[in-house]
């Protein structure tokens, strides 16, 4: 597969997570993309940060650039503790165990 087709590939997972994320949290894109750093926002961006980083060859640096074709500076540091913070509470919380699962199945598998 060349390059052109793989990031075509990574921004289309990037904007069916965006649009699972925001309808399974119930927030605007607009919001996803703001400074807000309301709970419900962050972790909606955390969710967002994580599925993206699962999916096998996704960079942070991918992320960064379609966050910030969004008008969204998402810092290095950000990502790297969103995606952990999501990790963690995999561990702990079936719900959100069962939400990534799903979300996976739908943005990556399909």
């Amino acid at each position: 597969m060349n390059n052109l087709k793989l990031n075509q590939m990574k921004k289309d997972i990037f904007t069916k997570t965006l649009n699972k994320v925001c309808k399974e949290c119930g927030i605007s894109k607009k919001d996803i993309f703001s400074k807000s750093k309301k709970q419900e926002t962050a972790d909606s961006r955390h969710l967002l940060y994580y599925v993206c980083l699962e999916t096998p060859h996704f960079k942070i640096s991918y992320l960064q650039r379609y966050m910030k074709d969004h008008g969204y500076k998402a810092y290095h540091s950000e990502i790297i503790y969103g995606y952990n913070k999501i990790k963690n509470q995999i561990e702990i919380d079936e719900d959100i165990k069962s939400k990534i699962g799903h979300l996976q199945a739908e943005c990556i598998n399909s």
